[in-house]
């Protein structure tokens, strides 16, 4: 009899052993959708980042968890209610997904992979930062240069106009004086 409350025992755990792997992917589901209908129903901007930083994490974890895959398709999902409803952070979703893209499919380690695609995609984005970090101070070098040409220009104009006041000024005061030499000359006859 003990054999066999013991073989029932053991029969029960293992059913229960079977149905937990379900549950905790239909739960694994379940989060992904609670987080993807939380960025939807939302109106605070920082809470929409908390949101946001979750889903990431998500599919991290998901990764992380050798379903990588299941990341690929949940960052799909939600990327489109990020760009409709948080459209400020749906760069950084691009950017977990762009990570996730780089691990190659059937990849046994999935966080080594990871981790890789991680330092991958920083490297790149350290290359992209540092060019467009030159790029601004080229445009602000040219910047610069073309405030300095256009001052001259205007300096040049200015100088250009004040001389030329000068000129009709000094040949109007002349003219006054030769009337007035004139007047006087007239006035002495």
């Amino acid at each position: 009899m003990k054999k066999l409350v013991f073989a029932a025992a053991v029969l029960a755990a293992l059913s229960l052993g079977a149905c937990s792997g379900a549950k905790d992917s239909d739960a694994t589901k379940s989060e992904g959708s609670a987080i993807m209908h939380k960025i939807e129903n939302c109106t605070n901007a920082d809470s929409l980042s908390v949101y946001v930083g979750e889903a990431k994490a998500y599919a991290e974890k998901l990764v992380k968890e050798g379903q990588v895959d299941e990341a690929k398709k949940y960052l799909d999902k939600i990327t489109p209610v990020v760009d409709k409803y948080a459209p400020s952070f749906s760069s950084s979703i691009t950017a977990v997904k762009n990570v996730i893209d780089k691990i190659p499919a059937g990849t046994t380690d999935a966080a080594a992979a990871l981790e890789a695609a991680q330092d991958s995609a920083q490297a790149t984005l350290s290359d992209t930062v540092a060019g467009a970090v030159d790029a601004v101070k080229a445009a602000g070098a040219q910047a610069v240069e073309d405030a300095k040409q256009k001052t001259a220009d205007f300096a040049g104009k200015a100088v250009d106009k004040t001389s030329d006041a000068v000129n009709k000024a000094a040949e109007k005061t002349a003219d006054k004086v030769n009337d007035a030499k004139d007047a006087l000359k007239d006035a002495l006859k």
